[in-house]
């Protein structure tokens, strides 16, 4: 990781775009309002950087980390962040729209009122992001980790995700689950005590360490599902549609 002077960052930021920044060190720097548009800053230190309004559109940010950054109102479009570490970022008012997500940790990041829509966030870590007023439509959560995240009735999400998030931080109890859509939901250690997940659909669900004792889970699907550890008998499951090529508690598979 290379450590730059202000002057040489100052110099570095008036070349001709897109800029190559790769591996570099702007911890803590003020980039605020700086124009890096198609830049490359893979794998760059961008811990506790002012980035507030900055134009990341169609950036590489792939590893990068911009734990504690401020990114309030920055224009993100299109960009490449997959694997990139957000926690604890502010990114209130972003502009994410179209970016590629896939493995971020954007856990306890503020995205308050973020437009994420279309944008590719799987097994994304969003565990206690704020949501509240962030746009999700039609953004790809499969196997998303969303414990502890915090929605409002201005969060716009498909409502199975809402619902995925519901039973993760309250549990199961009271709620209506019958013909649930899990797909591709991350539910390790879920509490699905007593639930009736009947006709629910578990395609390749992470159902791991759940604990599903006396739940229902008559004709549900599970096929692909991660079982492993799960607090479920083998009856309850003989009752289910299916369990083809799912991983069972005991680590194995179907015979």
């Amino acid at each position: 990781m290379t450590e730059l002077s202000r002057y040489q960052i100052l110099d570095l930021l008036n070349r001709p775009k897109p800029l190559w920044l790769v591996n570099i060190d702007l911890g803590d720097a003020n980039l605020s309002g700086v124009d890096l548009n198609g830049a490359n800053l893979h794998m760059a230190n961008l811990n506790g950087c002012d980035l507030s309004r900055c134009d990341l559109r169609n950036a590489s940010l792939r590893f990068a980390s911009l734990t504690g950054a401020a990114l309030g109102r920055g224009q993100l479009q299109s960009a490449d962040l997959a694997g990139a570490n957000f926690s604890s970022a502010d990114l209130t008012g972003a502009n994410l729209k179209w970016c590629r997500m896939q493995t971020a940790s954007l856990r306890g990041a503020n995205l308050t009122s973020a437009d994420l829509s279309e944008t590719d966030l799987t097994e994304t870590n969003l565990e206690g992001a704020n949501l509240r007023g962030a746009n999700l439509t039609q953004a790809t959560m499969q196997l998303t980790l969303l414990r502890g995240a915090l929605l409002d009735d201005e969060t716009r999400i498909d409502a199975r995700w809402r619902l995925v998030i519901q039973v993760l931080n309250n549990g199961a109890s009271g709620v209506n689950l019958v013909r649930a859509n899990f797909n591709q939901a991350a539910m390790a250690n879920a509490d699905l005590r007593g639930a009736d997940l009947s006709h629910a659909t578990m395609l390749g669900a992470d159902l791991s360490g759940a604990n599903l004792k006396s739940a229902n889970l008559s004709n549900a699907d599970l096929r692909h599902a991660n079982l492993n550890g799960a607090d479920v008998t083998a009856r309850q499951l003989a009752d289910a549609k299916s369990i083809a090529g799912a991983t069972l508690p005991d680590g194995t598979k179907p015979g």
